[in-house]
């Protein structure tokens, strides 16, 4: 059996850490924020820089072009719902933009996509 911890090295493997630490217990992100959300970088890298915990700043680096937040977290390799608190967090410091999914109650709407999807 492999030992997933370093004897020589103090930190934990990025795979062993526990979620609820990285979110501090939370297990759910703000409202407006869903898997499928788009995000992007809104603060200048030396301004969202300083105040970025580790795992925030994985996020930061892979977010080179605005993407969901489900590809995030397959890109940083941490669980969905870890990802969409962290986002959840740097939205609210204004260093990431959340953009809002459009709702599937709208009948219009979800006629456009049909007939999108029927043109291909």
């Amino acid at each position: 059996m492999t030992n997933r911890y370093d004897d020589d090295d103090d930190e934990l493997d990025h795979q062993v850490l526990r979620p609820f630490i990285v979110t501090r217990g939370r297990t759910r992100a703000s409202a407006g924020v869903a898997m499928e959300s788009l995000v992007d970088r809104r603060a200048s890298p030396d301004d969202a820089i300083d105040g970025l915990e580790s795992t925030q700043r994985q996020i930061w680096d892979v977010l080179a072009q605005m993407m969901s937040v489900a590809e995030i977290s397959a890109l940083v390799e941490l669980p969905l719902g870890v990802v969409l608190v962290l986002v959840s967090d740097m939205a609210e410091s204004d260093v990431l933009e959340v953009y809002q999914t459009a709702a599937l109650d709208d009948i219009h709407l979800v006629r456009k996509l049909i007939d999108g999807v029927r043109a291909l």
